[in-house]
């Protein structure tokens, strides 16, 4: 099959990065480049939205998603990276912490949080990734940011087990909020399994699995959904152009009799599409006379 540009939402298997991952399905779909939505630990499975071709030009329009997970906390043991890879660093007997306790600290964590990134996350400092000091023995001091826990559901409380679902905003460390949990109860936690199950509107059941895609690429190409980047881009108000606006945009020329949205509001971001609902381009919205929109991406479909 031809070099695709659009999203393909994988699986992602357990002990691999997502980069491996990335990089088998370049190999698979015969892509020369991609990238991916929202990192995975290589300990967490789940949906991981791939970009391949041209759709790696949207990744700025989309990295403010919601996320849904599945995870599994284990009490008792705080570890250096947050979860069961890393090395033991506080361990407490959990007697007297009961089911109910651990309810009341789990519901304290909803709602907006100040949180401090882990050391060992891709989340950059100083130039490289926060891992690459924290294996290298240096601490570095992340700047807190705020973050939303906008739901939380516990599935079951066996201690030192507990299981919960929960639905974050961009950005959040769910490896944090356990050793949050740990903290509060005073005996220290990390996360043992972590799986994400939505990513936005896209959900893991529609994912692939790699093998699944692989065998798909020899026998049956048409069963590969693409996910489209106009359709990815949905949330963004359109504006049809013409044949001849279409070409002028492709040369990076600024539209000037072009009717806009009433509802577009300054610093906007929206996409041009052509009469057969054709991505064009991704602008943002100025309301100025002179220049009424900057260029943000430009794609070649």
């Amino acid at each position: 099959m031809p070099a695709p540009n659009g999203i393909i939402l994988i699986d992602k298997p357990e002990g691999k990065s997502s980069y491996e991952v990335v990089k088998r399905v370049c190999k698979i779909l015969n892509s020369r480049k991609a990238g991916h939505l929202g990192t995975l630990d290589p300990f967490a499975t789940g949906l991981l939205p791939v970009l391949l071709g041209e759709a790696t030009k949207i990744f700025q329009f989309m990295v403010g998603l919601d996320k849904e997970y599945e995870a599994v906390l284990e009490l008792g043991k705080e570890t250096n990276t947050g979860d069961l890879t890393g090395k033991v660093v506080y361990q407490k007997d959990i007697e007297g912490i009961d089911a109910e306790k651990i309810r009341l600290v789990l519901n304290s964590i909803q709602g907006e949080i100040i949180q401090y990134p882990p050391q060992f996350s891709a989340k950059k400092i100083d130039g490289k990734p926060g891992y690459y000091w924290a294996r290298r023995g240096i601490t570095k001091n992340f700047k807190p940011q705020k973050v939303m826990v906008k739901k939380l559901v516990i599935k079951e409380i066996s201690p030192p087990i507990v299981r919960f679902n929960l639905l974050v905003s961009s950005g959040t460390f769910v490896r944090y909020l356990a050793q949050l949990v740990g903290r509060r109860l005073g005996v220290g936690a990390h996360l043992r399994e972590l799986r994400r199950t939505a990513l936005g509107k896209w959900k893991v059941e529609d994912a692939f699995i790699i093998e699944e895609l692989e065998n798909m690429a020899l026998t049956n190409t048409e069963k590969i959904h693409i996910i489209l980047i106009n359709e990815a881009l949905d949330f963004m108000k359109a504006v049809v152009v013409s044949d001849e606006d279409a070409r002028s945009i492709k040369q990076g020329k600024i539209l000037k009799n072009v009717e806009f949205p009433e509802t577009l509001k300054e610093g906007e971001f929206f996409r041009f599409v052509d009469k057969n609902d054709n991505l064009l381009s991704v602008v943002c919205y100025k309301a100025n006379p002179q220049t009424p929109y900057i260029y943000k991406r430009v794609f070649n479909l």
